[in-house]
């Protein structure tokens, strides 16, 4: 389903064909026909639309970070109401993106890997770090939007103790009846490791249904 802004503006482009176009009849049926369609679409999405509790666990209700927007259906609609949204490809970068509830994905297919002190595990920082001053193929460290990130095999497990940890392949949270602990020691490393993960695994998804089907 298109966002609120993207129906308001088709239903301004349909008012405008209804009170400007062609004087023919049936022409202006079926500008109303669609005018209708999107209304009905608009009206729909501020009815289902309500931010809810992601855990669906009472005990974190009041917990807001867990919270956000969704549009409520039935499991009879799915196929025919879910919008089919797209994978974008970035041309400058070879990144592949999507974007859900405002959240957005890039990222590609990495590898994983068994050792922590492997190359291309952790970002590269240094200003300077070009053909120049520093050969990026021979870096260590992995550069975005130029290297195939490597993913130690523990990033994918989330950590238990506070000490002795990869704090750029760390996992904090992962189990719904630790998440209000857990998620107070993650940091923005954590965040930015499962923006790449979920594309990693998504992309990989992509693959394996088209494989299976």
């Amino acid at each position: 389903m298109p966002n609120k802004k993207e129906l308001i503006d088709e239903i301004k482009n349909e008012l405008i064909k209804i009170t400007n176009g062609d004087s023919n009849s049936e022409c202006i049926n079926e500008n109303i026909n669609s005018l209708y369609l999107k209304v009905v679409k608009l009206k729909e999405y501020y009815e289902n639309k309500k931010k809810v509790n992601l855990t669906n666990t009472e005990n974190l209700n009041n917990k807001e970070y867990c919270k956000d927007n969704v549009i409520i259906i039935s499991e009879y609609d799915i196929n025919h109401k879910i919008t089919n949204a797209p994978i974008y490809l970035i041309k400058e970068t070879n990144e592949y993106c999507f974007k859900i509830n405002n959240k957005l994905f890039i990222g590609n297919i990495g590898n994983i890997v068994n050792k922590q002190n492997g190359n291309k595990i952790k970002k590269c920082n240094r200003l300077y770090c070009n053909n120049t001053f520093f050969n990026k193929k021979q870096c260590k460290f992995y550069h975005d939007k130029i290297d195939v990130r490597n993913f130690p095999k523990y990033s994918w497990t989330p950590v238990n103790k506070i000490n002795n940890y990869d704090i750029e392949n760390s996992r904090f949270i992962g189990s719904v009846s630790t998440l209000s602990e857990d998620i107070l020691k993650s940091t923005d490393y954590e965040k930015k490791l499962r923006n790449k993960q979920l594309v990693h695994d998504f992309l990989l998804y992509n693959i394996l249904d088209n494989y299976l089907k």
